[in-house]
């Protein structure tokens, strides 16, 4: 199925990255002070369990699938506008729940400066843009490339 085929492509480019950039953002700024991404106040609402779950199981299953699953490698090119299309639409996301609710959706947002904001956004699009490069070559080492992608590549 074409449409499939699509899915599993966009899957691809943006699953892995944002998977491992979330697993780093989330865990490193929880390892300065939990009340920035984590707070206690919703222990209840989120107990640990499902907070490894969300945060720390996703990163075995992201590693684990390029070994077990045939993958189309995504072109550099291609993969660095998706990318850059999801980071924008993200970030506009943000800024619109912002400005529909008055407080940001990660507490780490509303303690940042607008001049801090700007530049953790910035860092964690280089970021992100540095993790979609390593593991596309992640891919191409370990992952069990598609016949029919290794011709296109």
């Amino acid at each position: 199925n074409a449409e499939y085929g699509k899915q599993w492509y966009q899957r691809r480019v943006r699953g892995f990255p944002i998977t491992f950039l979330v697993f780093i953002l989330f865990w490193g700024l929880y390892a300065i002070d939990r009340e920035l991404v984590a707070p206690k106040r919703l222990d209840h609402i989120m107990d640990s369990v499902f907070n490894h779950l969300v945060h720390t199981y996703i990163i075995f299953w992201a590693l684990a699938e390029p070994l077990f699953t045939s993958v189309t490698v995504a072109k550099k090119r291609q993969g660095l506008i998706v990318i850059a299309l999801f980071a924008l639409a993200y970030t506009v996301w943000a800024y619109i729940v912002f400005l529909n609710m008055g407080k940001w959706s990660y507490p780490i947002l509303n303690i940042l400066t607008d001049g801090q904001r700007v530049l953790f956004i910035l860092v964690s699009y280089f970021l992100v843009v540095g993790i979609f490069l390593v593991t596309r070559a992640y891919h191409k080492r370990f992952g069990r490339i598609d016949d029919n992608a290794k011709k296109s590549q």
